[in-house]
């Protein structure tokens, strides 16, 4: 068992995650509504900057629509800053919709030395999962965290899709900025959550996500650029 100073790292490395939360929304939009939302066929590339704007790692998101389905899937790897040295993640997911709902998400998680395995699948009126072997439940609309889903930060609570935890957040609205976006720039309107998850997010018009910051597990901020 991890314990003391490296055993803080790892669990402040997880916090530090941006992508790993589905989120349970406080109204129920029609399905037309929700699935509308949705971006088209396609694949998103980010990359991870350090405070020195140095590369230390990547996500990426791909999409892909068929009548009525909807599958979403997600890789990501860096290496983030800690005290008493680096906790290298890597994670890869795969959600699964139908009808504008969620009604799957398998991934694995590396977190340091440490691998995490989720598994969920929606049985009725609920999400049910298990997690390195223990079950959990999530009723009502879900939405993954990933933070591609531009009602992400109108969200008010969060099922941690590593941990299988509810986590309460709030979002706020702040002012349009530019932000960089591949070779170019474009405005984009930024939003802070706070809570059991701190992040700051940043959609473009179209509502697509474009830049995400957070903190590490040593306090120092983490960028994700949109390169395409």
């Amino acid at each position: 068992m991890v314990q003391g100073p490296s055993r803080r790292r790892l669990l402040a490395a997880m916090a530090a995650l941006p992508l790993l939360a589905p989120a349970i929304a406080p109204t129920l939009a029609p399905t037309a509504a929700r699935a509308a939302l949705f971006p088209a066929d396609g694949f998103w590339g980010f990359v991870a900057l350090d405070r020195a704007g140095r590369a230390i790692g990547a996500l990426s998101y791909r999409f892909a629509r068929a009548p009525s389905l909807f599958d979403v899937a997600v890789e990501a790897f860096w290496r983030l800053p800690a005290a008493g040295g680096g906790v290298t993640l890597r994670h890869s997911s795969e959600e699964r919709w139908r009808d504008g709902w969620l009604y799957g998400i398998d991934s694995r998680t590396r977190l340091g030395g440490r691998t995490h395995r989720l598994r969920v699948e929606r049985d009725d009126d609920a999400l049910r999962g298990r997690r390195d072997g223990h079950a959990f439940t999530a009723s009502g609309y879900v939405v993954p965290s990933s933070l591609w889903h531009p009602e992400t930060p109108r969200l008010e609570a969060l099922l941690d899709s590593v941990t299988g935890r509810t986590r309460l957040i709030r979002g706020r609205r702040g002012p349009t900025e530019w932000v960089p976006l591949g070779k170019g720039r474009v405005e984009a309107t930024y939003w802070r959550i706070t809570g059991e998850l701190e992040r700051e997010l940043w959609y473009d018009a179209g509502r697509r996500l474009v830049r995400v910051r957070f903190g590490a597990p040593d306090g120092s901020p983490i960028v994700l650029e949109r390169r395409r």
